[in-house]
């Protein structure tokens, strides 16, 4: 029998997300990002349509790249926290997760494991942490820290903060600390609270935790690295991995280099799922489906896609010839590769990516366009390539995710490619069939108290 696919709603808490611009076309509900309604509305639809979670994106900071740009276009900015958001949609909720994504140079891990205890709580196990560094030298300032570390050394930053943050979910509080003994007045026993007493190269962390254990103590954690050392923390680290691919035939190289850092770290290569983000345009005919997808393309503005592309790989796109060599830009940038080894990947054997490639490629191999049936078949054709679900983003807000209820939830359903109906427990129950806390093999276990 198929195994259901996973999939996300995957959005930001700003006018616009993958498809820049869009927030302009007549009717959008984008320019709603600031109201609960919109946001507690998209998750009610999410869960009417058995998806499995939303999944927020975050940048932490403005944009790099000229001020007026940035702001004159929404590019990614202004933007509010989905943090914030979550215990509303969670309440209006039954079994919808939650992912919401924080950079490690947000907030003080010791106020974030707090923030993400008191989350799972309130969602009842239903949380997942997106770990991300952030590159933007905008945002280092922002929080007086001057300039950004080089890519490797922002990943020794992630690894003390996740660190630190497994050492007070799972070895603060020990199993069976909290009593709540009524009768004898003794709410937790002291003994089995503990300090955890971290001093490292940039915290010094003695804790204890604010906050007794939640469901999953752990959130499902995520993440989205592509370079060696980045797919070196998702092995150690990641339980759900994002992939931009834009084939099947590059995700099932990506899926496959992915599974083997895991092994690389002593786990299971099923300890991980991989997840491909495509933005799905229906039409009830093709005709009606490409007529979508050029209003869509309309909208773009090319000196914002440049933009864009420089501020991910945190390098000045347009200052390059159009010949150069992507690998060129690949030993300068010290930002997000993701997107050009997406490009790379998709080349046609024996032709070297270039500038040109990259400014092209833009967000049409991110997609998939078409007739429910043949939007399945381009799913299928994943699934086989071993991705196990999808971070589905929107061109159109609320119509891209309407549609897809609607239109092809039904059919992935029918196909078996699709759950018909949530199973029980935590997220990480529903994505892994079982158990509420990490597994044996994931550090976080490393760190459990008695």
């Amino acid at each position: 029998m198929t195994k259901p696919l996973i999939f996300n709603f995957m959005a930001m808490v700003a006018p616009s997300h993958a498809a820049t611009g869009i927030w302009r076309r007549p009717g959008s509900t984008a320019l709603n990002y600031l109201q609960l309604d919109h946001w507690v509305e998209l998750a009610k639809l999410a869960e009417r349509g058995k998806v499995d979670a939303l999944f927020f994106a975050d940048q932490f900071g403005m944009a790099e790249g000229a001020w007026d740009l940035v702001i004159g276009n929404a590019l990614h900015y202004p933007n509010g926290d989905p943090s914030v958001l979550i215990s509303a949609m969670a309440y209006a909720t039954k079994e919808l997760g939650f992912i919401f994504t924080n950079s490690v140079m947000q907030q003080h891990p010791y106020t974030f494991a707090r923030i993400a205890t008191t989350l799972d709580h309130a969602t009842k196990g239903r949380l997942g942490w997106n770990v991300v560094t952030s590159p933007s030298s905008r945002a280092a300032k922002a929080v007086g820290v001057e300039g950004t570390a080089d890519h490797d050394d922002r990943y020794k930053w992630a690894e003390e903060y996740i660190a630190i943050a497994y050492s007070l979910w799972e070895g603060s509080w020990e199993d069976g600390a909290v009593l709540h003994d009524r009768e004898r007045g003794v709410f937790a026993d002291p003994a089995k609270v503990h300090a955890i007493s971290h001093a490292g190269t940039r915290y010094r962390v003695e804790g204890p935790h604010m906050s007794e254990p939640s469901p999953q103590r752990t959130p499902v954690i995520f993440q989205a690295g592509s370079s060696a050392v980045g797919q070196a923390f998702a092995g150690r680290h990641a339980e759900g991995v994002f992939i931009v691919s834009g084939s099947p035939e590059a995700a099932r190289k990506k899926v496959a280099s992915i599974r083997q850092a895991a092994v690389d770290q002593g786990r299971s290569p099923e300890d991980i799922v991989v997840l491909e983000g495509l933005t799905v345009i229906v039409g009830s005919t093709m005709e009606e489906a490409r007529r979508k997808a050029k209003e869509c393309e309309s909208y773009v503005n090319s000196e914002v896609v440049i933009q864009q592309l420089s501020a991910m790989a945190r390098i000045d796109v347009s200052q390059y010839a159009l010949s150069t060599p992507l690998s060129e830009l690949m030993a300068h940038s010290q930002g997000i590769r993701s997107v050009l080894d997406m490009v790379i990947d998709t080349m046609p054997p024996g032709e070297v990516a270039t500038v040109n490639d990259l400014l092209h490629y833009s967000a049409r191999k991110m997609r998939i366009v078409g007739t429910p049936a043949t939007v399945c078949d381009e799913i299928a054709a994943y699934a086989a390539a071993g991705v196990d679900g999808f971070n589905l983003m929107y061109a159109f807000m609320p119509g891209t995710f309407d549609d897809f209820v609607d239109y092809v939830a039904p059919l992935l359903q029918k196909r078996g490619l699709m759950r018909s109906e949530y199973s029980p427990g935590t997220l990480r129950e529903k994505l892994f069939g079982k158990g509420a806390r990490v597994r044996r093999s994931h550090p976080a276990f490393r760190c459990r108290a008695g």
